[in-house]
This record gives structure tokens, C-alpha cells and sequence, in this order.
């Protein structure tokens, strides 16, 4: 089906200015700007305020969850060995043992 000259002409002027306008960059911040927020609107300024306060506690939960990892994953915070003289893992394998045992003990008879 041929279009006729005139919409293929709309076409092509609505593509490339598409084109020009998806090439321009937009800022996008994390937190709102409050004042920029209050001055354009009331309702978005109230929102704006509210989802920076969850931002605020996210972003502060996600940094004592970090500061906990680095402190977990850090040499100096377990002096036990991996298999070794560690406790938790000596418990562990007391226990398995034993289901191991009955589970051996059970399929030979």
C-alpha cells in the first residue's frame, strides 16, 4: 500500500524530530529538589518531600548494611579456621554425621 507524498512527508518530519528530542539529554537526580518542588506545585512538593524521607532511610539502611558487610567479609572479624578449630562447623558435622550414619544403616538393610 503506497502512501500518498504528503504523509509520508509528516512521517519522516515527526521521525527526525523524534530523533532530535530522544537525543537530548535529561537531568534526573535521586532526591527531588524540595524548593524547585514547592514553588511548582503543592501536591508535588508533598510528594517529593515524602519520597525523599524514604530515600533518606534506604539510602541510610543500605549503608549500615554495607558497613556490616565489609566488617563480615574483613580478615580481622573471624580468627576461626574454615574446617579447623571452628566450633560451629565441628557442631554441624556431629549432627550430619549422625543423619549420615542412620541413612547408610537404613539402606543396608
Amino acid at each position: 500500500m503506497f502512501f500518498n507524498m504528503k504523509k509520508q512527508k509528516i512521517i519522516v518530519i515527526f521521525s527526525v524530530l523524534s530523533f532530535f528530542v530522544l537525543l537530548i539529554p535529561k537531568s534526573v537526580f535521586a532526591i527531588p529538589n524540595i524548593v524547585g518542588a514547592i514553588i511548582t506545585s503543592p501536591l508535588s512538593s508533598i510528594v517529593g518531600i515524602f519520597l525523599s524521607a524514604i530515600l533518606l532511610i534506604t539510602r541510610g539502611l543500605v549503608w549500615i548494611a554495607g558497613g556490616l558487610l565489609n566488617m563480615v567479609l574483613s580478615p580481622k572479624f573471624m580468627s576461626w579456621g574454615y574446617t579447623q578449630n571452628n566450633p560451629i562447623v565441628d557442631v554441624g558435622l556431629g549432627i550430619v554425621k549422625q543423619f549420615v550414619n542412620l541413612g547408610i544403616v537404613s539402606a543396608l538393610i
